[in-house]
């Protein structure tokens, strides 16, 4: 004769069962904007123009160089992007000499003064000069703290 399993069923109000069911689909919510935050953060990009390379430099080393968050690096490297296309709107291109094969060299040269520091160059200065210490036998940077000014702009 088969033996019989001991089992404790416990019965359940309509009222938890609201209270359970609400759970789940709130806990489903929450699971899936944590997925949604994380596809777009993994994502972010700076096309292909210009200064998307600089841009795309600016974001990782602000993360890992100044402990900015994903959102904040993303608006440094986009802003100080926007800076370098402001400032260098009126740069002159030469032209090389054409060779026998018909190739030329084309040089393009910027040079710009009296630039005033924005939060997005200062930012940017800064992180060079962190990992130039680095390279230079700094072994690691402890911590880093950003003004409150320059955060709230961040934050904005």
């Amino acid at each position: 004769m088969p033996q019989k399993e001991n089992t404790i069923v416990e019965q359940i109000t309509p009222e938890q069962q609201v209270a359970l069911d609400k759970a789940k689909v709130e806990a489903e919510l929450l699971l899936k904007q944590a997925e949604e935050a994380k596809a777009k953060a993994a994502r972010v990009t700076f096309g292909d123009g210009r200064y998307s390379n600089a841009m795309g430099e600016l974001y990782k080393d602000s993360q890992r160089l100044l402990t900015l968050t994903p959102k904040q690096a993303e608006k440094l490297a986009r802003s100080y992007g926007s800076e370098l296309g402001r400032l260098n709107m009126t740069n002159k291109i030469q032209f090389g000499r054409v060779t026998k094969n018909q190739q030329v060299t084309i040089r393009e040269v910027a040079s710009i003064k009296g630039v005033t520091m924005t939060h997005a160059l200062n930012l940017a200065k800064a992180c060079v000069i962190l990992q130039d210490a680095l390279s230079f036998g700094i072994e690691s940077i402890v911590e880093v703290k950003i003004k409150a000014n320059v955060l709230e702009w961040l934050n904005e």
